[in-house]
C-alpha cells in the first residue's frame, strides 16, 4: 500500500485501519520528511510523484492500493494517483479531509468584514483596492509568490521548512516577516499573532477543521480584523 502522506489525515487513516508494516508512505517536503520519519521510520519516503514516476513506484514496489491523503488543495497529485490506479488497474482510495463547502461558510458569511474568493486573482485585485498596513498570510508556501508585491507590509505563517523559508527569501521578504511554525494553532496563539505584528487583515484557505480554519476565523472576528478568504485552490 502506498499512502500519500503529509497532513492529519495521514495520522487517522493509520491508526484507524491499524495498519502493521504493509505500507510506504510518501511525502513531498523535507520538513515533511523529517517529522514523519520520526513516527514511522523507513516506511517514509521523499518524493514529489509526477506521472512516470508513480508509476514507475508502483512497478518497482508491487502497489496495490493508493491512499490519498494529501492536502485538500493537493489536485496535481490526486488527479495524477487517479489516473495511475484506473490505468493499472489498483485500487485508489480517497481518504483526504474535506474542504469547507459553501453552506459550511454560513457562519463565517455573518461576520460583515469577511471576504470570500474562488481565485487568489481576485484576492489581490481585492488587496489593491484596500490599504492594510500588515496582512497576515496563513496559506502556505506554495501559491505566496502571488503576493510578492505585497510583501513589504506582510507577515508569512509557513512550516518550519528550510525550502519554504528559503522560498519566501527568494521573494523579498524580510526574515522578520517569517513565522516558522508547525499547528495546530489555537485560537488564543492566533489572536496573540494578530496583535504582536498588529495585523488588520489575515488571508487563510478554508480549509477545514484540520487545517485550523475555524480557530483562524474565530480569531479575526474576536480582534474585530478583515479575513480575506480563497475557497477553492485558485
Amino acid at each position: 500500500m502506498l499512502i500519500l502522506g503529509g497532513t492529519t489525515e495521514t495520522h487517522k487513516f493509520i491508526e484507524k485501519t491499524a495498519l502493521k508494516d504493509n505500507y510506504i508512505i510518501s511525502v513531498a517536503t523535507t520538513y515533511g520528511f523529517h517529522l514523519y520519519k520520526q513516527l514511522y521510520g523507513e516506511r517514509v519516503i521523499k518524493i514529489r510523484f509526477d506521472k512516470a514516476s508513480l508509476k514507475d513506484f508502483i512497478n518497482t514496489y508491487a502497489i496495490t492500493h493508493i491512499v490519498d491523503t494529501t492536502h485538500p488543495y493537493a489536485e496535481e497529485i490526486t488527479n495524477i494517483a487517479k489516473a495511475c490506479a484506473k490505468e493499472m488497474h489498483i485500487n485508489y482510495v480517497f481518504a483526504k479531509r474535506d474542504s469547507i463547502s459553501t453552506d459550511d461558510l454560513k457562519g463565517i458569511l455573518t461576520y460583515d468584514r469577511a471576504y470570500i474568493f474562488n481565485t487568489y486573482n481576485e484576492i489581490i485585485s481585492f488587496l489593491e483596492s484596500k490599504n492594510y498596513n500588515n496582512i497576515l498570510f496563513t496559506i502556505g508556501v506554495k501559491n505566496i509568490d502571488y503576493f510578492k508585491n505585497f510583501l513589504n507590509k506582510s507577515y508569512v505563517r509557513i512550516l518550519p521548512d528550510i525550502a519554504s523559508i528559503q522560498k519566501c527569501l527568494d521573494l523579498g521578504l524580510e526574515q522578520r516577516r517569517i513565522i516558522a511554525m508547525q499547528g495546530p494553532f489555537s485560537t488564543d496563539l492566533n489572536c496573540a499573532l494578530i496583535d504582536a505584528f498588529n495585523i488588520d487583515c489575515l488571508v487563510s484557505k478554508c480549509s477545514g477543521k484540520s487545517g485550523g480554519f475555524y480557530e483562524k476565523s474565530k480569531a479575526a472576528q474576536i480582534k474585530q480584523i478583515d479575513l480575506v478568504l480563497i475557497h477553492s485552490p485558485g
